[in-house]
């Protein structure tokens, strides 16, 4: 009996120090993953919530899908661009529905701050790359398929091309026969460098998605 209960008392000891370490480790692996809060990033949230946003666009797989998902924007639009964009964004996206929501500057700026912030959480890779685009498992090889896959997920938002897509943004379905593939290189890899002042900011493409979407785009020229 003395030795059924020490061995019982020792498995108890063992168990209760695992579940310790256990709990500690995942304790710690939460910290190094949390994303410090700021006044101003707090402050964001609730400009989020008080302009309903949500009803539009979503954030982290929550919200609407009417308009464009926002989870990374900040990774497209630098934050200059976004507040300029909160505080008029009729000045900035002739035509868009949000030109009669306007924010003061301090809200556009908390609000930037927050979008900022929502980048750079861990995801764990959601939501996935789309058919074709990077690390879907189909080579990056410039070619037109490749390249509707990224333009349908990336720009279709705000560009038309050969019939289908938003209205935002200009028509592109001729741009292959009005701008050579070079120029269109250089305008997707960074738009402010080729024509100052274009509302449109960097998409973030790399350079076998650029080549991708400009194969397309000058398929049907």
């Amino acid at each position: 009996m003395t030795s059924l209960r020490n061995l019982l008392i020792a498995v108890v000891l063992i168990s209760g120090a695992a579940l310790g370490y256990l709990t500690y480790d995942s304790t710690a692996q939460l910290e190094q993953r949390t994303i410090p809060l700021t006044d101003e990033v707090v402050n964001g949230k609730q400009v989020w919530q008080d302009n309903n946003c949500i009803n539009c666009h979503t954030i982290l797989g929550n919200g609407a899908y009417f308009a464009p998902d926002l989870t990374k924007i900040a990774v497209k639009r630098d934050p200059e661009w976004l507040t300029r964009f909160f505080k008029s964004p009729g000045d900035l996206w002739p035509g868009t529905v949000m030109s009669k929501i306007r924010l003061n500057g301090e809200d556009a700026e908390n609000l930037t701050a927050f979008l900022t912030w929502v980048k750079d959480i861990d995801t764990n890779g959601w939501p996935p790359d789309p058919p074709g685009g990077q690390d879907s498992g189909q080579p990056q090889d410039g070619s037109e398929s490749t390249g509707k896959a990224i333009f349908d997920s990336e720009c279709s938002v705000c560009h038309q091309f050969d019939g289908s897509g938003g209205n935002a943004g200009p028509d592109l379905t001729n741009i292959g026969r009005d701008r050579s593939k070079e120029w269109l290189k250089s305008f997707l890899r960074d738009p402010q460098e080729v024509k100052p002042g274009t509302v449109m900011g960097n998409p973030g493409l790399d350079s076998e998605e650029i080549n991708a979407v400009t194969e397309y785009l000058t398929s049907l020229k």
